[in-house]
């Protein structure tokens, strides 16, 4: 199997920028999942800074469109280089249709205080946790890519109620190490809320994805052999839509990055 690494890996190109290759194996019933597209835009925003020492710290990514199997052409435009921070946007397009636009701060380290609240969450460990796999039933293909591991929560499509917290141990495909795109790309692996309320089959592409991550990158001491534990939670869904809010720790209860999406709650056609 190929490595998160070589299945986010761009090339430059004289046209357009930066080219990548949209991995068959992270499709859903749809689409690819959001959070591999955006750790597409990652690596090329990374990849045209090229200064290791200013790490991702914010990006939001809005998809406007569902890529076709194929290359993805990604336009990267650094819009200010500040003393600490630069800002820069990413452009990705697919036979001249526009499918999707991100936003990102870059920055070197600053002092300043520290703290993390909440305490990270109690799960059953990742070895006596079942794991996720695409052969079962409403689930997508790239879970056979990912591996998830669900520690906590009602199942999907079971119509749970009240106040609801998954949990679950993730990891993508190494070797490599945990660095922002292996994080933007996990803030959204997670089955979301939304499929555990529900009674009847659905998809629940992203609109748009905001990931927040700290710390040193790549995440020293931790690689893709470790999973990382993912809590997701949702405040609000009405009319379609629904916001989703996801905290990535490591097995020791370090925060590594907060996120939160708007997806869409589509019923699957029988």
């Amino acid at each position: 199997m190929p490595s998160f690494a070589e299945d986010t890996a761009v090339t430059r190109s004289h046209d357009w920028g930066w080219t990548a290759a949209i991995g068959e194996r992270w499709y859903g019933p749809r689409a690819p999942l959001g959070g591999y597209v955006a750790a597409l835009l990652v690596r090329a925003l990374e990849a045209e800074i090229d200064q290791p020492e200013r790490a991702l710290r914010s990006v939001n990514v809005h998809f406007t469109a569902s890529p076709e199997r194929g290359a993805l052409e990604i336009r990267v435009v650094i819009e200010r280089v500040g003393r600490s921070m630069t800002t820069a946007t990413a452009r990705a397009e697919q036979n001249g249709k526009l499918i999707a636009l991100a936003i990102s701060e870059s920055s070197v380290p600053r002092p300043g205080v520290g703290w993390t609240e909440p305490a990270p969450p109690e799960a059953r460990a990742a070895e006596d946790s079942m794991r996720i796999t695409g052969d079962l039933p409403g689930v997508p293909a790239f879970m056979e890519t990912l591996d998830l591991r669900w520690a906590k929560g009602p199942r999907m499509f079971s119509g749970a109620e009240g106040e609801i917290e998954l949990l679950g141990w993730l990891r993508a495909p190494g070797p490599g190490l945990v660095d922002a795109a292996v994080l933007v790309c996990l803030a959204d692996a997670m089955p979301p809320v939304a499929l555990v309320r529900a009674t009847e089959p659905m998809v629940s592409p992203t609109i748009d994805l905001g990931v927040h991550l700290f710390g040193p990158l790549p995440v020293p001491d931790v690689d893709l052999d470790q999973h990382l534990l993912a809590r997701y939670r949702s405040l609000r869904g009405e009319g379609g839509l629904w916001t989703g809010d996801c905290e990535l720790w490591t097995r020791d209860g370090v925060l590594l990055a907060q996120a939160r999406q708007l997806a869409l709650a589509i019923p699957l056609e029988k």
